[in-house]
Protein backbone atom coordinates (compact mmCIF):
# COMPACT_ATOMS: atom_id res chain seq x y z
CA UNK A 1 0.00 0.00 0.00
CA UNK A 2 1.19 3.67 0.38
CA UNK A 3 3.95 5.01 2.11
CA UNK A 4 3.27 7.06 5.34
CA UNK A 5 5.76 9.60 5.94
CA UNK A 6 4.68 10.37 9.43
CA UNK A 7 2.90 7.09 10.89
CA UNK A 8 2.39 5.44 14.08
CA UNK A 9 3.42 2.24 13.26
CA UNK A 10 6.42 3.74 11.59
CA UNK A 11 8.82 3.18 14.78
CA UNK A 12 7.97 1.87 18.07
CA UNK A 13 6.49 5.09 19.77
CA UNK A 14 7.02 5.10 23.47
CA UNK A 15 3.97 4.80 25.29
CA UNK A 16 3.49 4.90 29.08
CA UNK A 17 5.06 2.43 31.09
CA UNK A 18 2.53 1.25 33.79
CA UNK A 19 4.40 0.70 36.78
CA UNK A 20 3.54 -2.63 38.47
CA UNK A 21 2.48 -1.92 42.35
CA UNK A 22 4.89 -4.03 44.62
CA UNK A 23 7.05 -4.77 41.68
CA UNK A 24 10.02 -4.91 43.42
CA UNK A 25 8.88 -5.40 47.36
CA UNK A 26 10.42 -8.47 48.56
CA UNK A 27 9.28 -10.56 51.93
CA UNK A 28 12.05 -9.47 54.72
CA UNK A 29 11.59 -9.09 58.44
CA UNK A 30 10.78 -5.78 59.61
CA UNK A 31 14.45 -4.04 59.34
CA UNK A 32 16.14 -7.05 57.55
CA UNK A 33 16.17 -6.49 54.49
CA UNK A 34 19.82 -6.60 53.27
CA UNK A 35 19.08 -5.59 49.90
CA UNK A 36 17.74 -2.14 50.48
CA UNK A 37 20.03 0.07 48.62
CA UNK A 38 18.91 -1.68 45.38
CA UNK A 39 15.29 -1.38 45.86
CA UNK A 40 15.96 2.75 46.70
CA UNK A 41 17.62 2.56 43.21
CA UNK A 42 14.81 1.01 41.56
CA UNK A 43 12.51 2.78 43.11
CA UNK A 44 14.44 6.10 41.63
CA UNK A 45 14.50 4.40 38.26
CA UNK A 46 18.13 4.31 38.33
CA UNK A 47 18.42 1.12 36.30
CA UNK A 48 22.24 1.27 35.46
CA UNK A 49 22.72 1.27 39.49
CA UNK A 50 19.99 -1.38 40.08
CA UNK A 51 22.45 -3.72 37.53
CA UNK A 52 25.70 -2.57 38.99
CA UNK A 53 24.41 -3.72 42.75
CA UNK A 54 22.94 -6.71 41.71
CA UNK A 55 26.21 -7.72 40.12
CA UNK A 56 28.22 -7.11 43.00
CA UNK A 57 25.70 -9.14 45.19
CA UNK A 58 25.78 -11.60 42.61
CA UNK A 59 29.71 -12.10 42.23
CA UNK A 60 30.15 -12.71 45.59
CA UNK A 61 27.45 -15.75 45.65
CA UNK A 62 25.86 -16.61 42.52
CA UNK A 63 23.22 -18.26 44.22
CA UNK A 64 21.56 -15.37 45.70
CA UNK A 65 17.80 -15.02 43.78
CA UNK A 66 16.86 -11.81 45.25
CA UNK A 67 19.41 -9.75 43.37
CA UNK A 68 19.10 -11.51 40.14
CA UNK A 69 15.01 -10.40 40.27
CA UNK A 70 16.22 -6.90 40.84
CA UNK A 71 18.27 -7.15 37.86
CA UNK A 72 15.81 -8.78 35.68
CA UNK A 73 13.68 -5.89 36.40
CA UNK A 74 15.90 -3.24 35.58
CA UNK A 75 17.01 -4.90 32.60
CA UNK A 76 13.91 -5.20 31.52
CA UNK A 77 12.44 -1.52 32.39
CA UNK A 78 15.66 -0.47 30.58
CA UNK A 79 15.29 -2.19 27.59
CA UNK A 80 11.70 -1.24 27.39
CA UNK A 81 12.44 2.03 26.99
CA UNK A 82 14.91 1.69 24.54
CA UNK A 83 13.02 -0.70 22.20
CA UNK A 84 15.73 -3.11 23.10
CA UNK A 85 14.48 -6.53 22.43
CA UNK A 86 18.19 -7.88 23.52
CA UNK A 87 18.35 -6.59 27.00
CA UNK A 88 14.65 -7.40 27.38
CA UNK A 89 15.57 -10.68 26.49
CA UNK A 90 18.24 -10.87 28.90
CA UNK A 91 16.28 -9.58 31.76
CA UNK A 92 13.66 -12.02 30.83
CA UNK A 93 16.84 -15.00 31.22
CA UNK A 94 17.48 -13.32 34.92
CA UNK A 95 13.51 -13.39 35.64
CA UNK A 96 13.13 -16.98 34.87
CA UNK A 97 16.59 -17.82 36.77
CA UNK A 98 15.50 -15.66 39.95
CA UNK A 99 11.99 -17.90 40.04
CA UNK A 100 14.20 -21.77 39.88
CA UNK A 101 16.58 -20.14 42.66
CA UNK A 102 13.64 -19.55 44.72
CA UNK A 103 14.02 -21.22 48.41
CA UNK A 104 10.51 -20.49 49.22
CA UNK A 105 7.62 -19.53 47.06
CA UNK A 106 7.69 -15.65 46.13
CA UNK A 107 4.83 -14.87 43.44
CA UNK A 108 5.99 -11.14 43.32
CA UNK A 109 9.55 -12.88 41.33
CA UNK A 110 7.20 -14.02 38.27
CA UNK A 111 5.99 -10.38 37.68
CA UNK A 112 9.46 -9.24 35.69
CA UNK A 113 9.16 -12.17 33.69
CA UNK A 114 6.07 -11.79 32.86
CA UNK A 115 5.85 -8.18 32.38
CA UNK A 116 8.92 -8.70 29.66
CA UNK A 117 7.23 -11.42 28.13
CA UNK A 118 4.56 -9.23 27.45
CA UNK A 119 6.31 -6.26 26.29
CA UNK A 120 7.90 -8.75 23.99
CA UNK A 121 5.05 -9.33 21.91
CA UNK A 122 5.18 -5.63 20.95
CA UNK A 123 8.31 -5.56 20.24
CA UNK A 124 8.72 -8.35 18.20
CA UNK A 125 4.87 -8.20 17.15
CA UNK A 126 5.28 -12.16 18.28
CA UNK A 127 1.88 -12.76 19.84
CA UNK A 128 3.06 -16.51 21.22
CA UNK A 129 4.90 -14.14 23.87
CA UNK A 130 1.11 -13.50 25.45
CA UNK A 131 -0.04 -16.28 24.99
CA UNK A 132 3.04 -17.75 26.90
CA UNK A 133 2.01 -15.14 29.52
CA UNK A 134 -1.51 -15.91 30.00
CA UNK A 135 -0.54 -19.67 29.98
CA UNK A 136 1.80 -19.25 32.99
CA UNK A 137 -0.76 -16.73 35.04
CA UNK A 138 -3.25 -19.40 34.77
CA UNK A 139 -1.28 -21.93 36.08
CA UNK A 140 0.30 -19.59 39.23
CA UNK A 141 -3.25 -18.89 39.87
CA UNK A 142 -4.01 -22.83 40.63
CA UNK A 143 -0.54 -23.58 42.17
CA UNK A 144 -0.10 -20.16 44.79
CA UNK A 145 -1.69 -18.78 47.89
CA UNK A 146 -2.26 -15.18 46.65
CA UNK A 147 -3.08 -12.06 48.78
CA UNK A 148 -5.10 -9.55 47.10
CA UNK A 149 -2.79 -7.66 46.06
CA UNK A 150 -0.86 -10.52 44.52
CA UNK A 151 -3.71 -11.72 42.69
CA UNK A 152 -4.56 -7.85 41.28
CA UNK A 153 -0.67 -8.22 39.89
CA UNK A 154 -1.24 -11.19 37.94
CA UNK A 155 -4.97 -10.29 36.73
CA UNK A 156 -3.15 -7.34 35.88
CA UNK A 157 -0.56 -8.84 34.03
CA UNK A 158 -3.04 -11.60 32.12
CA UNK A 159 -5.07 -8.76 31.40
CA UNK A 160 -2.28 -7.02 29.51
CA UNK A 161 -1.69 -10.05 27.38
CA UNK A 162 -5.65 -10.16 26.57
CA UNK A 163 -4.79 -6.85 25.50
CA UNK A 164 -2.04 -7.64 22.63
CA UNK A 165 -4.01 -10.42 21.50
CA UNK A 166 -6.86 -8.12 20.83
CA UNK A 167 -9.23 -9.71 23.49
CA UNK A 168 -10.44 -6.86 24.33
CA UNK A 169 -13.37 -8.34 26.26
CA UNK A 170 -10.96 -10.77 28.52
CA UNK A 171 -8.88 -7.79 28.92
CA UNK A 172 -11.90 -5.61 30.42
CA UNK A 173 -12.89 -8.93 32.32
CA UNK A 174 -9.53 -9.14 34.06
CA UNK A 175 -8.81 -5.54 34.91
CA UNK A 176 -12.42 -5.44 36.59
CA UNK A 177 -11.11 -8.64 38.42
CA UNK A 178 -8.13 -6.77 39.65
CA UNK A 179 -9.81 -3.99 40.77
CA UNK A 180 -12.16 -5.85 43.06
CA UNK A 181 -9.35 -7.46 44.78
CA UNK A 182 -7.16 -3.88 44.48
CA UNK A 183 -9.71 -0.73 44.19
CA UNK A 184 -7.33 1.60 43.91
CA UNK A 185 -4.99 -0.70 41.56
CA UNK A 186 -3.75 2.18 39.12
CA UNK A 187 -2.50 -0.18 36.32
CA UNK A 188 -6.04 -1.97 36.24
CA UNK A 189 -7.95 1.12 35.94
CA UNK A 190 -5.33 2.80 33.68
CA UNK A 191 -5.93 -0.55 31.26
CA UNK A 192 -9.06 -1.14 31.94
CA UNK A 193 -9.82 2.47 30.12
CA UNK A 194 -7.42 1.31 27.64
CA UNK A 195 -9.70 -1.69 27.14
CA UNK A 196 -13.01 0.26 26.99
CA UNK A 197 -11.66 2.62 24.78
CA UNK A 198 -10.11 0.00 22.18
CA UNK A 199 -13.92 -1.26 21.94
CA UNK A 200 -15.06 2.53 21.68
CA UNK A 201 -16.33 3.32 24.87
CA UNK A 202 -14.86 6.64 24.70
CA UNK A 203 -17.07 8.26 27.15
CA UNK A 204 -16.46 5.72 29.78
CA UNK A 205 -12.68 5.78 28.53
CA UNK A 206 -12.69 8.99 29.65
CA UNK A 207 -14.39 8.87 33.17
CA UNK A 208 -12.15 5.59 34.37
CA UNK A 209 -9.05 7.98 33.38
CA UNK A 210 -10.74 10.82 35.50
CA UNK A 211 -11.81 8.71 38.07
CA UNK A 212 -8.21 7.43 38.29
CA UNK A 213 -6.38 11.03 38.45
CA UNK A 214 -8.63 12.07 41.18
CA UNK A 215 -7.49 8.56 43.13
CA UNK A 216 -3.79 9.84 42.62
CA UNK A 217 -4.08 13.68 42.11
CA UNK A 218 0.12 14.16 42.07
CA UNK A 219 0.53 11.24 39.97
CA UNK A 220 1.81 12.15 36.40
CA UNK A 221 0.42 9.06 35.20
CA UNK A 222 -3.13 9.59 35.37
CA UNK A 223 -2.41 12.60 33.06
CA UNK A 224 -0.04 11.02 31.02
CA UNK A 225 -2.52 7.94 30.51
CA UNK A 226 -5.88 10.05 29.88
CA UNK A 227 -3.66 12.19 27.35
CA UNK A 228 -2.40 9.63 25.40
CA UNK A 229 -6.77 8.52 25.31
CA UNK A 230 -7.18 11.99 23.97
CA UNK A 231 -4.48 12.42 21.70
CA UNK A 232 -5.46 8.98 19.80
CA UNK A 233 -9.28 10.26 19.06
CA UNK A 234 -8.16 13.52 17.64
CA UNK A 235 -8.86 15.71 21.13
CA UNK A 236 -4.84 17.02 20.91
CA UNK A 237 -5.33 20.40 22.46
CA UNK A 238 -6.84 18.48 25.56
CA UNK A 239 -4.38 15.94 25.14
CA UNK A 240 -1.43 18.67 25.46
CA UNK A 241 -3.11 19.71 28.55
CA UNK A 242 -2.85 16.60 30.11
CA UNK A 243 0.55 16.01 29.31
CA UNK A 244 2.06 19.11 30.58
CA UNK A 245 0.13 18.76 33.72
CA UNK A 246 1.88 15.29 33.56
CA UNK A 247 5.22 16.90 33.30
CA UNK A 248 4.41 19.74 35.88
CA UNK A 249 3.83 17.31 38.74
CA UNK A 250 7.28 15.52 37.58
CA UNK A 251 9.25 17.96 35.37
CA UNK A 252 11.94 14.48 34.51
CA UNK A 253 8.75 12.46 32.94
CA UNK A 254 9.81 12.32 29.46
CA UNK A 255 7.21 10.09 28.29
CA UNK A 256 4.82 13.03 28.69
CA UNK A 257 7.34 15.53 27.03
CA UNK A 258 7.45 13.36 24.16
CA UNK A 259 3.62 12.65 23.97
CA UNK A 260 3.14 16.19 23.45
CA UNK A 261 5.42 16.45 20.97
CA UNK A 262 3.08 14.13 18.89
CA UNK A 263 0.00 15.58 19.08
CA UNK A 264 1.91 18.74 18.20
CA UNK A 265 3.59 17.02 15.46
CA UNK A 266 -0.19 15.47 14.42
CA UNK A 267 -0.88 19.25 14.30
CA UNK A 268 1.49 20.62 12.46
CA UNK A 269 3.02 22.35 14.97
CA UNK A 270 6.50 21.18 13.36
CA UNK A 271 8.65 23.63 15.60
CA UNK A 272 6.84 22.99 18.93
CA UNK A 273 7.21 19.28 18.45
CA UNK A 274 10.74 19.58 17.47
CA UNK A 275 11.59 21.34 21.04
CA UNK A 276 9.47 18.54 22.90
CA UNK A 277 11.21 15.70 21.08
CA UNK A 278 14.58 17.58 21.63
CA UNK A 279 13.52 18.04 25.70
CA UNK A 280 12.27 14.43 25.88
CA UNK A 281 16.44 13.03 24.67
CA UNK A 282 17.98 15.10 27.07
CA UNK A 283 16.61 13.29 29.66
CA UNK A 284 16.52 9.81 28.38
CA UNK A 285 19.26 9.62 25.17
CA UNK A 286 18.18 5.52 24.51
CA UNK A 287 14.55 6.39 22.61
CA UNK A 288 14.92 5.49 18.82
CA UNK A 289 11.13 5.95 18.49
CA UNK A 290 11.61 9.42 19.87
CA UNK A 291 14.87 10.27 17.36
CA UNK A 292 12.52 8.95 14.89
CA UNK A 293 9.79 11.14 15.27
CA UNK A 294 12.28 14.19 15.94
CA UNK A 295 13.49 13.26 12.46
CA UNK A 296 10.07 13.37 10.83
CA UNK A 297 9.40 16.36 12.33
CA UNK A 298 12.90 17.83 10.84
CA UNK A 299 12.17 16.37 7.45
CA UNK A 300 8.98 18.23 7.10
CA UNK A 301 10.49 21.55 8.35
CA UNK A 302 13.09 20.82 5.66
CA UNK A 303 15.91 20.13 8.04
CA UNK A 304 17.30 17.42 6.15
CA UNK A 305 20.84 16.62 6.93
CA UNK A 306 19.48 16.71 10.97
CA UNK A 307 16.64 14.70 9.74
CA UNK A 308 19.17 11.98 8.92
CA UNK A 309 20.96 12.51 11.73
CA UNK A 310 18.43 11.31 13.50
CA UNK A 311 17.36 8.48 11.34
CA UNK A 312 20.76 7.51 11.32
CA UNK A 313 20.56 7.45 15.57
CA UNK A 314 17.67 5.05 15.05
CA UNK A 315 19.74 2.64 12.79
CA UNK A 316 22.22 2.07 15.74
CA UNK A 317 19.32 1.04 17.67
CA UNK A 318 18.05 -1.36 15.47
CA UNK A 319 20.80 -2.43 12.71
CA UNK A 320 18.12 -4.60 11.07
CA UNK A 321 15.02 -2.73 10.68
CA UNK A 322 14.10 -2.68 7.09
CA UNK A 323 11.60 0.63 8.41
CA UNK A 324 14.20 2.53 9.92
CA UNK A 325 16.40 2.13 6.55
CA UNK A 326 13.26 3.65 4.90
CA UNK A 327 12.94 6.59 7.01
CA UNK A 328 16.60 7.12 6.21
CA UNK A 329 16.34 6.62 2.26
CA UNK A 330 13.68 8.97 2.13
CA UNK A 331 15.46 11.71 3.89
CA UNK A 332 18.14 11.41 1.30
CA UNK A 333 15.09 11.36 -1.40
CA UNK A 334 13.65 14.86 -0.07
CA UNK A 335 17.73 15.98 -0.03
CA UNK A 336 17.28 15.28 -3.47
CA UNK A 337 20.69 13.09 -2.65
CA UNK A 338 19.00 10.63 -5.25
CA UNK A 339 22.34 7.83 -5.16
CA UNK A 340 22.42 8.05 -1.70
CA UNK A 341 18.97 7.37 -1.77
CA UNK A 342 19.30 4.40 -4.23
CA UNK A 343 21.89 2.76 -2.23
CA UNK A 344 19.65 2.77 1.03
CA UNK A 345 16.13 1.86 -0.69
CA UNK A 346 17.88 -0.94 -2.17
CA UNK A 347 19.48 -2.22 1.98
CA UNK A 348 15.91 -1.76 3.22
CA UNK A 349 14.27 -4.46 0.93
CA UNK A 350 17.25 -6.56 1.37
CA UNK A 351 16.45 -6.72 5.19
CA UNK A 352 12.51 -6.72 4.77
CA UNK A 353 11.25 -8.06 0.64
CA UNK A 354 8.22 -7.09 2.03
CA UNK A 355 8.46 -3.46 1.61
CA UNK A 356 6.92 -3.63 -1.89
CA UNK A 357 5.44 -0.13 -1.70
CA UNK A 358 9.66 0.98 -2.09
CA UNK A 359 10.36 -0.64 -5.18
CA UNK A 360 8.64 2.90 -7.30
CA UNK A 361 10.49 5.00 -5.27
CA UNK A 362 13.75 3.39 -5.69
CA UNK A 363 13.31 3.19 -9.43
CA UNK A 364 12.63 6.39 -9.24
CA UNK A 365 16.03 7.28 -7.18
CA UNK A 366 18.05 5.23 -9.90
CA UNK A 367 16.68 6.89 -13.02
CA UNK A 368 17.12 10.40 -11.30
CA UNK A 369 20.72 9.00 -10.26
CA UNK A 370 21.49 8.08 -13.94
CA UNK A 371 21.27 4.79 -13.42
CA UNK A 372 18.68 3.78 -15.55
CA UNK A 373 20.36 0.37 -16.42
CA UNK A 374 20.65 -0.91 -12.66
CA UNK A 375 16.59 0.18 -12.32
CA UNK A 376 15.52 -2.09 -15.20
CA UNK A 377 17.40 -4.48 -13.59
CA UNK A 378 15.47 -4.09 -10.76
CA UNK A 379 11.43 -4.63 -11.80
CA UNK A 380 12.58 -7.26 -14.32
CA UNK A 381 10.04 -9.55 -12.18
CA UNK A 382 7.48 -6.88 -12.51
CA UNK A 383 7.63 -6.34 -16.06
CA UNK A 384 7.31 -10.39 -16.35
CA UNK A 385 4.13 -10.20 -14.31
CA UNK A 386 1.04 -11.12 -15.75
CA UNK A 387 -1.14 -8.45 -15.84
CA UNK A 388 -3.99 -10.44 -13.63
CA UNK A 389 -1.15 -10.57 -10.57
CA UNK A 390 0.15 -7.33 -10.67
CA UNK A 391 -0.82 -4.99 -7.69
CA UNK A 392 -0.88 -1.59 -7.04
CA UNK A 393 2.81 -1.23 -6.73
CA UNK A 394 3.41 -2.51 -9.75
CA UNK A 395 1.13 -0.34 -11.53
CA UNK A 396 3.22 2.41 -9.87
CA UNK A 397 6.69 0.94 -11.36
CA UNK A 398 5.27 0.27 -14.64
CA UNK A 399 3.91 4.04 -15.30
CA UNK A 400 7.25 4.91 -13.81
CA UNK A 401 9.14 3.21 -16.88
CA UNK A 402 6.77 4.24 -19.44
CA UNK A 403 5.15 0.61 -19.74
CA UNK A 404 1.79 1.30 -18.16
CA UNK A 405 -0.30 4.83 -19.32
CA UNK A 406 -1.32 7.71 -17.12
CA UNK A 407 -5.24 7.01 -17.72
CA UNK A 408 -4.65 3.29 -16.94
CA UNK A 409 -3.05 3.87 -13.66
CA UNK A 410 -5.68 6.47 -12.66
CA UNK A 411 -8.55 3.86 -13.62
CA UNK A 412 -6.61 1.31 -11.43
CA UNK A 413 -6.81 3.38 -8.43
CA UNK A 414 -11.10 3.37 -8.83
CA UNK A 415 -10.40 -0.27 -8.41
CA UNK A 416 -9.20 -0.39 -5.12
CA UNK A 417 -10.48 -0.42 -1.87
CA UNK A 418 -12.56 2.60 -1.27
CA UNK A 419 -10.83 3.88 2.07
CA UNK A 420 -7.53 3.33 0.42
CA UNK A 421 -8.61 5.84 -2.77
CA UNK A 422 -7.63 9.05 -1.60
CA UNK A 423 -4.20 7.26 -0.26
CA UNK A 424 -3.70 5.96 -3.75
CA UNK A 425 -4.53 8.76 -5.63
CA UNK A 426 -2.20 10.93 -3.90
CA UNK A 427 0.93 8.42 -4.56
CA UNK A 428 -0.32 7.98 -8.38
CA UNK A 429 -0.37 12.30 -8.83
CA UNK A 430 2.55 12.72 -7.55
CA UNK A 431 4.74 9.89 -9.63
CA UNK A 432 2.44 11.46 -12.40
CA UNK A 433 3.91 14.26 -12.20
CA UNK A 434 7.85 13.06 -11.24
CA UNK A 435 7.51 11.75 -14.81
CA UNK A 436 6.13 14.75 -16.69
CA UNK A 437 8.57 16.79 -14.66
CA UNK A 438 11.24 14.91 -16.23
CA UNK A 439 10.16 14.55 -19.58
CA UNK A 440 9.73 18.68 -19.50
CA UNK A 441 5.95 19.01 -18.94
CA UNK A 442 6.23 21.83 -16.15
CA UNK A 443 3.13 22.69 -16.71
CA UNK A 444 1.58 19.75 -16.48
CA UNK A 445 3.73 18.26 -13.81
CA UNK A 446 2.79 21.30 -11.27
CA UNK A 447 -1.23 20.21 -12.43
CA UNK A 448 -0.16 16.74 -10.96
CA UNK A 449 1.74 17.56 -7.62
CA UNK A 450 -1.85 20.06 -6.97
CA UNK A 451 -3.87 17.02 -7.74
CA UNK A 452 -1.68 15.06 -4.83
CA UNK A 453 -1.74 17.78 -2.43
CA UNK A 454 -5.19 18.34 -3.14
CA UNK A 455 -6.23 14.65 -1.52
CA UNK A 456 -5.30 15.94 1.80
CA UNK A 457 -3.03 13.11 2.64
CA UNK A 458 -0.36 14.50 4.65
CA UNK A 459 0.88 12.07 6.12
CA UNK A 460 2.47 10.30 2.82
CA UNK A 461 5.89 10.82 1.42
CA UNK A 462 3.99 11.73 -2.38
CA UNK A 463 2.25 14.71 -0.46
CA UNK A 464 5.39 16.01 0.87
CA UNK A 465 7.29 15.26 -2.52
CA UNK A 466 4.67 16.99 -4.29
CA UNK A 467 5.42 19.85 -1.92
CA UNK A 468 8.82 20.06 -2.15
CA UNK A 469 8.63 19.84 -6.34
CA UNK A 470 6.36 23.14 -5.67
CA UNK A 471 8.60 25.02 -3.75
CA UNK A 472 5.98 24.82 -0.71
Amino acid sequence: MSDRFSSKTSCLLLTCLIFVSNLTSTTFAQGENPYANIEKAYQQGDFDQVIKLSDGYLAKDPALETPLYFRASAKIEKGIRAADVELVRAGIADAHGAIEKMKTPQPNYYLPYLYGMNHLTLLENSPEHATTSVTVIDSLFKQLTLTPDQKANFLFQRGQAHLYLDKLPDAEQDFRNALTQVPTHLGAMMSLADALAAQQKYQDADNLYSDAIRATPNSPLGYNNRGMFRQSIDRHDEAIKDFEKAVSLDKNYFVAITNAGFSKLEQSKLADAEKDFTSSLKIQAQQPGVYSLRGTTRLRMGKFDDAIKDYEEVIKYTPDSGVAKTDLAFAYYFKKNFAQAAVVFDEALKLEPQLTHLMPWRYASKILSNKGQEAEADIATVVAKPEADRKWVDYLTLYLSGRVPEDVLLAQVQKEQQEFRQSLLCDANYFIGLRKSNKGDTAGAQKAFNNALATGEVRLSSYRGSELALGK
